[in-house]
C-alpha cells in the first residue's frame, strides 16, 4: 500500500469552511483522527445472523422454473491509492473517472489508474470526521459528452444538502476540468443540530433521462413519513432541476417516502428500480434491520412506523398507504450497512445486483427472479478482506467492477483508501 504523502496529511484544517467553491489547488489531505459520535456507531454484529426475505407488494407474475443460482467469483486488485475517503465515481467515454472524496476534493483518476495530483474541483462542505456528510455522489449527464455536465450532491457549510451541475471542459494542456456550477436543489435537514448522519447523497439519472437523488431522514424518524419536507425520500427531479409534470405528488420531487437512509440506487435494463436503505442504529430502540427494496412510484416504505418487518412504537398519523415490503432485509442480529448498488449483466454473467456493505465490509451478489424481480433467489458475499465497501460500479465494455473502499472516514480502520478493480473470472 502506498505511504500517504506529506501532502495528504494537511487538508481538513483548510478544508471545512473554506469558499464556497474553488480551483482545486489547495494540497489534498486526510481528516484528523476523529472521536465517534456515539449516535453514529453501530453496534458489533451478533454472531447468530441470518439473512431474511419479506414479502412484497409488488404483484406477481407467472414463473416458470429457475435456474440453479450461481455464485459469480471475483479476481480483486488495487487499480488506484491515496485516495481520501472516496464515495462516489462515474466513468467517463475515455475510460478515465472522476472521484469525489468526502472531504471536499473531486479528483480525476486515469484509465490506468493514475491518480492526478491537483483536485478538479474542492468544495467547501461541512464534512465532521465520523459523519456522514461532505461531497457525497456524483452522476455524469447521460447525453455526455454532447451535454457536458456532472452533477454533485454534497453537504454545504450550513449542512443542508445540494445539488448542483458542473461543466466538464477539456483543459488546454490536456487532461478536464470542472467550472460553473450551477446549483439545482437545496434540501433542507429537517435537523438543524444535526452534525452527524442520514444524509443519504447518491445521485443517478433513470432511464427516463431525469436525475433520482436519495436524501436520509437527518436523524428525525418522522420527517421520512411526512410529504411536507425532502428528508427520508427518493427525489426525482430534471437535468434542469425543475419538477417532472408526472411526479405522484403535483408540484413535489418526491418520487417514494418512507425511507431512513437510502444510499444506492440502481436500475435493471427492463426499467426496475432497486434502493439500498441503511436500517436503524438504536434510533427508536431498534437495531441493524438494513434492507433492500424494490422502488415504486409514490410509493411508501414504512419507515419510522416499520423498518422491515418489525413495528417500533411510533404513533401513526393517518392518511399513509399500506407500506411496501422489502425484498430483502438483514435481520435484527446484523448490520450490512448497505451504500453503493448496481445492476450487473455483462455477457457471461448472471444478471444481479451488485451491494456494497460498509458494516458488512463486504460486496453482496444478490440474485433475482428474472420473472418477478421482488424475488430474491440467492445472495453471496463475493469479495472480502479489503474493509468497508462504499460504492460499486460498472466498467464499460467489460466483466469488471470499481470497488471503493472506505476505510478512512472515521468508523473505519484508519488505512488508506483505495478504488480496486473487480473482475468476474
Amino acid at each position: 500500500m502506498t505511504t500517504r504523502s506529506p501532502r495528504v496529511m494537511l487538508m481538513l484544517a483548510t478544508l471545512a469552511l473554506a469558499a464556497a467553491c474553488t480551483r482545486g489547488t489547495a494540497p489534498r489531505s486526510a481528516p484528523p483522527s476523529p472521536t465517534h459520535p456515539t449516535t453514529s456507531q453501530r453496534p458489533s454484529p451478533r454472531p447468530t445472523a441470518t439473512t431474511t426475505s419479506a414479502p412484497t407488494t409488488t404483484p406477481t407474475t407467472t414463473q416458470r422454473p429457475l435456474q440453479p443460482a450461481v455464485q459469480d467469483t471475483f479476481s480483486v486488485s488495487t487499480f488506484t491509492s491515496g485516495l481520501v475517503v472516496p464515495w462516489s465515481a462515474v466513468e467517463l467515454p475515455d475510460g478515465s473517472f472522476i472521484i469525489s472524496e468526502r472531504y471536499g476534493p473531486i479528483v480525476h483518476v486515469t484509465a490506468s489508474g493514475a491518480l492526478d495530483p491537483t483536485p478538479l474541483l474542492t468544495l467547501a462542505v461541512h464534512a465532521a470526521p465520523g459523519s456522514e456528510s461532505g461531497v457525497l455522489g456524483l452522476a455524469l449527464d447521460p447525453h455526455y459528452p454532447a451535454q457536458p455536465y456532472l452533477y454533485v450532491d454534497y453537504t454545504a457549510p450550513d449542512n443542508n444538502d445540494q445539488v448542483a451541475r458542473f461543466t466538464v471542459t477539456e483543459g488546454s494542456a490536456g487532461g478536464i476540468q470542472l467550472s460553473s456550477q450551477t446549483n439545482l436543489l437545496t434540501i433542507p435537514e429537517g435537523n438543524a443540530a444535526n452534525q452527524c448522519c442520514h444524509y443519504g447523497g447518491r445521485i443517478a439519472f433513470g432511464p427516463d433521462g431525469d436525475l433520482y437523488i436519495t436524501t436520509g431522514d437527518a436523524y428525525v424518524p418522522t420527517n421520512a413519513m411526512s410529504l411536507s419536507n425532502l428528508d427520508g425520500k427518493i427525489l426525482r427531479i430534471t437535468p434542469t432541476g425543475g419538477i417532472p409534470p408526472d411526479n405522484p405528488f403535483p408540484s413535489s420531487p418526491i418520487w417514494a417516502y418512507g425511507l431512513r437512509n437510502p444510499q444506492g440506487i440502481a436500475w435493471t435494463a427492463a426499467g426496475v428500480m432497486y434502493a439500498s436503505v441503511n436500517g436503524p442504529t438504536g434510533d427508536l430502540g431498534l437495531y441493524h434491520l438494513d434492507e433492500l427494496e424494490v422502488i415504486q412510484k409514490g410509493g411508501f416504505y414504512g419507515w419510522p412506523l416499520y423498518a422491515a418487518t418489525t413495528r417500533p412504537s411510533v404513533s401513526d398519523p393517518g392518511g399513509l398507504p399500506p407500506y411496501i415490503h422489502p425484498i430483502l432485509n438483514s435481520g435484527p442480529n446484523i448490520s450490512w450497512a448497505p451504500s453503493g448498488i448496481a445492476w450487473w449483466a455483462p455477457a457471461n454473467v448472471q444478471p444481479s445486483l451488485l451491494v456494497t456493505e460498509l458494516e458488512g465490509q463486504a460486496l453482496m451478489q444478490v440474485v433475482v427472479d428474472p420473472n418477478n424481480p421482488s424475488v430474491v433467489t440467492a445472495t453471496y458475499k463475493v469479495i472480502t478482506g479489503h474493509g468497508r465497501l462504499r460504492d460499486v460500479v460498472p466498467i464499460a465494455n467489460s466483466n469488471c467492477v470499481l470497488v471503493l473502499t472506505s476505510n478512512d472516514d472515521g468508523r473505519g480502520s484508519g488505512t488508506q483508501d483505495q478504488l480496486l478493480k473487480a473482475c468476474a473470472t
